[in-house]
């Protein structure tokens, strides 16, 4: 099974810098049809991405240690991404009723990204208008705006705005861990950090998660910080 793949790939730069630059640049690309399959595998847990994690991060940091901070290994100015799709499957898992967070697939991922770049053990981006939606439960996002940070012991997701279903959520998340394994074991080994500002949750969305709250017609709104 092929863990990413890309219909159709354009990309603007200069050979020139791509090829001499110790930070090689991407000026803009525009990617149609991409599809990511992360999968935990049943023998270990761990998931199938985390050795293209490992070898982009060897390859960021290289041999030289003479510097204080991790190369790039490149960074992209902009990317418009059209009619992606993300996967995730946990073999070690039996289904579950309403959303699944050991299987499950998001569909139509469209977005507009600035700001990649790639350095040591860090791979960050900065995600505007990004909609997609579940296929099982048809939760939608119906956009999102965020920072995103990923490094070997947390997730950021900074300025994020955006829209699910009934709900808005906003303003900091962060989820931390020891090592990028650990995201295979989610509920046990990965704590998260929250600041929510004035974020809206409906019971209809809530559902999907916590099928008990099904036909409340309820809304929350929430301002709180989780540590």
């Amino acid at each position: 099974n092929e863990m990413i793949y890309v219909g159709s790939l354009r990309a603007d730069f200069e050979l020139y810098t791509l090829l001499t630059t110790a930070e090689p640049v991407l000026t803009e690309v525009w990617l149609d049809k991409p599809k990511v399959a992360m999968i935990a595998w049943k023998d270990n847990g761990r998931l199938n991405i985390n050795e293209l994690i490992e070898a982009i991060g060897d390859l960021a940091t290289g041999s030289d240690t003479s510097t204080a901070s991790p190369r790039s290994v490149f960074h992209v100015d902009k990317v418009h991404l059209t009619n992606g799709t993300y996967s995730y499957f946990d073999q070690r898992e039996t289904n579950m009723a309403g959303f699944d967070y050991y299987h499950f697939t998001l569909d139509s991922i469209s977005a507009e990204v600035d700001q990649l770049r790639i350095a040591g053990d860090t791979f960050e981006i900065n995600v505007q208008a990004l909609r997609c939606v579940d296929v099982k439960t048809k939760l939608r996002a119906h956009e999102m705006d965020v920072f995103y940070r990923y490094t070997s012991q947390n997730m950021q997701f900074e300025h994020l705005k955006a829209h699910i279903g009934k709900s808005f959520v906003a303003n900091y998340l962060e989820f931390q861990y020891d090592s990028t394994d650990d995201l295979s074991d989610f509920n046990e080994k990965v704590t998260l950090k929250a600041h929510l500002d004035s974020s809206r949750f409906h019971t209809d969305d809530l559902a999907f998660f916590a099928p008990t709250l099904n036909g409340l017609n309820e809304t929350y709104t929430i301002w709180t910080d989780l540590s």
